[in-house]
């Protein structure tokens, strides 16, 4: 207590003697009278007073302008954390394929902490809270895209999944790069947010070589998939095939083993330069095999049997010659164990693989034809 007492007893002398030494020195140098100096210490206290004022306002403006500006900072910085999270969120609900309300853990007990939709419904609750009534009803309507085309996806049969997996992508992310563009625009109040053209994404999924991995076709799919994609294998090479749907004939096949439904396939006339038509057929017994059939059981035709034993056929009583396929193309579809089934069952690999058999075939008949108008 003593030593603040000094203290304010040596800054009271300080001032008495600044304000002596102003005084001599503005009588000694003639600044001004001693009748002035009233005025002149009015005047400078004034001076003070009113620099003490602007001060103070100058002070107060640049600090609420730096609180506001840290305001702003403090809530940008929260959008984006927000926007952020949501998208997070939105990936991690998404990304099985479906919205899960309950999920079951891995001793297949249910588990109620899960659901990914009241997950969904706080992060939209945490956009409303961060964004305009606009911003938010934008984003709702993309969401809702985005949720319909995941649907509509895990809703398709497994065998028809791969024809629209590349839709169902490019409909997906053209949704989830319009939520992104919203909120882009929003966070950073900029006109350059247009989202990623949809024929641009396109572009991307076709070099992707996309395959949806499903539980493998069962063998009246894989029977009905093979009979449809050669089909139409050989009426892109001209032949003038009349398309069959073998669904039913393929039900009888696999209805029993004794005495099963079989001997069925396609026909199709081929002409040779003599003008003789012939019924080049494929058929299927255990494997499917291919050659020219006789009209009628022990049909003779002399020239057509020579050419067919010369190109290593088996004639049969309905077949003047007949072949199965290349190893590396031949099926077993009541066995179901040939190797090229791999093939057949990857969506990525069967065009090309049924274009292989047709191609051997399509050889094989031409071969045919050019015997037959060199005899």
């Amino acid at each position: 207590m003593k030593n603040n007492n000094q203290k304010n007893t040596h800054i009271a002398i300080s001032i008495v003697a600044l304000a002596l030494v102003f005084i001599v020195a503005m009588v000694t140098f003639r600044i001004c009278g001693i009748g002035d100096l009233p005025a002149q210490f009015t005047g400078a206290l004034l001076g003070s007073v009113i620099t003490c004022i602007i001060t103070l306002l100058l002070l107060q403006g640049q600090s609420s302008t730096e609180e506001l500006k840290e305001r702003n900072m403090t809530i940008f910085e929260r959008k984006q954390e927000v926007y952020h999270k949501f998208l997070e969120k939105l990936q991690q609900i998404v990304q099985d394929g479906q919205i899960a309300i309950y999920s079951k853990d891995e001793n297949g007990n249910v588990d109620r902490t899960i659901d990914e939709l009241k997950e969904l419904i706080f992060q939209i609750g945490y956009l409303q809270l961060h964004t305009s009534k606009e911003t938010i009803e934008q984003v709702l309507k993309n969401l809702t895209n985005m949720i319909g085309a995941l649907n509509d996806f895990d809703a398709t049969d497994n065998a028809e999944k791969q024809k629209t997996m590349a839709e169902f992508y490019s409909s997906f992310s053209d949704s989830l790069f319009r939520i992104v563009s919203i909120l882009k625009k929003d966070l950073y109040n900029t006109d350059d947010s247009e989202p990623i053209k949809k024929e641009e994404m396109q572009k991307v999924l076709l070099q992707c070589n996309l395959y949806v991995e499903t539980e493998d076709l069962n063998p009246k799919d894989l029977q009905c998939l093979f009979w449809d994609k050669l089909q139409d294998k050989m009426i892109e090479k001209g032949y003038n095939l009349e398309k069959y749907d073998f669904k039913s004939d393929v039900e009888k096949y696999y209805a029993r083993a004794r005495n099963r439904h079989r001997w069925y396939g396609i026909e199709v006339p081929v002409e040779t330069a003599d003008g003789k038509k012939h019924c080049f057929c494929v058929e299927i017994e255990n494997t499917y095999y291919y050659g020219f059939k006789r009209p009628e059981e022990n049909a003779q035709d002399e020239k057509t049997s020579k050419v067919l034993s010369a190109m290593n056929t088996q004639p049969s009583a309905w077949w003047f010659g007949w072949k199965f396929p290349s190893g590396d193309l031949c099926l077993d579809f009541w066995r179901m164990n040939s190797p090229a089934f791999d093939q057949l069952k990857d969506p990525r690999k069967q065009d090309a693989f049924i274009g292989k058999i047709a191609d051997e075939m399509d050889g094989f008949i031409k071969r045919f034809i050019q015997k037959c108008d060199n005899q």
